[in-house]
């Protein structure tokens, strides 16, 4: 059961196959400071899905969860073997399909986290739910995801990166149905909303427009994304989106 991936695996591993080893994202990466806001630090497991390069997973090592991954990406195991190098606490990593995955594990979770995978399925209230069902009781999910619903940054994304727009469901960005999903699944939420200020980012292998107003709106764009000059957050231009929610 696949509920729909809009982003076939193989396909991934071609777009991905440069850029694909383990780095840290930096200390004030809207993210990292999501969970450094919001999670209170090990002792205990955390579990990251589609976890490859393991650029967020290694902050919740080093906020002290023994941390566990699932990818089918071929770069797993090198993740796997670049956490431990780092000395962060490292658990198991599955080479497996989250759905087959979820359907056969017992373990549960103190951290259950996805960066940017469950926008491309189009049952995501049921990838979400599955989420839920992996963390303990008093157990913490955390999903984040780009946020094309926004006004601004889809427009932006409809001009430079179509290809890179049709592999996600922007109805996974709107906040509302995660809203109904934590509770339906007996989930305190903590957090929803959209964060990370103004950036933008596009999938590369897709070519630019050769319209010289639109090359020159391109450039301004990176411009503005790359000076941080406009930090504060709104559903129409903020990068990301996502939820924080603890299971009672």
């Amino acid at each position: 059961m696949a509920y729909n991936n809009l982003y076939p695996q193989e396909l991934w591993n071609a777009i991905h196959k440069e850029g694909s080893a383990f780095y840290l994202e930096s200390q004030d990466h809207p993210i990292v400071r999501k969970l450094h806001e919001f999670l209170p630090g090990g002792p205990g497991h955390a579990i990251e899905i589609g976890c490859c390069p393991g650029r967020f997973l290694g902050h919740l090592g080093l906020m002290g969860y023994t941390v566990h991954g699932l990818d089918l990406s071929p770069t797993l195991h090198d993740t796997a073997k670049a956490l431990a190098e780092a000395g962060l606490p490292c658990g198991q990593f599955h080479e497996k399909d989250f759905f087959d995955f979820c359907a056969k594990s017992r373990r549960r979770f103190a951290v259950v986290a996805s960066f940017g995978f469950i926008e491309h399925f189009i049952e995501f209230e049921k990838v979400f739910t599955l989420h839920c069902a992996l963390a303990k009781k008093k157990g913490f999910i955390v999903v984040t995801f780009p946020n094309y619903f926004g006004v601004l940054q889809y427009a932006l994304h409809s001009l430079f990166d179509a290809q890179g727009l049709a592999r996600h469901n922007r109805d996974a960005m709107r906040i509302e149905p995660y809203m109904k999903a934590a509770a339906a699944n007996n989930c305190e939420v903590l957090y929803a909303g959209y964060f990370g200020g103004f950036r933008f980012w596009r999938n590369k292998s897709e070519p630019l427009p050769e319209d010289p107003v639109l090359l020159a709106l391109h450039q301004g764009i990176q411009k503005l994304s790359a000076q941080r000059a406009l930090t504060q957050d709104a559903p129409e231009w903020s990068c990301l989106g996502g939820i924080v929610a603890r299971k009672r």
